[in-house]
């Protein structure tokens, strides 16, 4: 369960203590990996994933963002890591990527909208792949419309990933 997930992102999880009818305290500790330049809205990973693609991730929940982070260290992918909409379309106006991922629900711009400010503004050369806490139930006329072939359910795993990149 819990403990494989921490320990496959090299954490540790310690039982600080528990007591019957009362609760338990559990400490989760996870590492913060090296090679991420740290700001407030955007994480840059540089590290070189074989497909040599670059991929960026849109989510506006800074615990996704952590974890996303670790998991392209784990995977070696080459991408960024933004917290919301307008700071993904200012990455997408600096540098060019193979795919974006986004969430779906985000204040100020939702995924759908930042899917269409992509489109406006880059056409559709750009992948996009979509993340929601609906699990994979996504209107199918929606995804069409949006040209979305790639649906990734909350809670993320590292092999949900994988499998992502596997299809790039």
């Amino acid at each position: 369960g819990a403990y494989s997930i921490v320990k496959e992102h090299l954490g540790n999880l310690l039982v600080k203590s528990s007591k019957p009818n009362t609760g338990t305290v559990i400490e989760l500790s996870l590492p913060v990996p090296e090679n991420v330049t740290s700001s407030p809205n955007l994480h840059k990973v540089r590290t070189a994933f074989n497909t040599k693609k670059t991929i960026l991730w849109v989510d506006d929940e800074k615990l996704i963002r952590d974890l996303v982070v670790n998991y392209f260290n784990l995977l070696n992918i080459d991408g960024d890591i933004a917290d919301s909409g307008a700071t993904a379309l200012r990455c997408l106006n600096t540098r060019k990527y193979d795919l974006v991922i986004t969430d779906l629900g985000m204040p100020v711009m939702n995924g759908w909208q930042l899917i269409e400010a992509i489109y406006d503004q880059f056409g559709y050369a750009i992948k996009i792949a979509i993340v929601t806490g609906w699990g994979t139930q996504v209107d199918d006329a929606r995804k069409e419309a949006y040209k979305i072939e790639h649906v990734l359910g909350k809670p993320i795993s590292l092999a949900q990933i994988k499998e992502l990149i596997g299809k790039l």
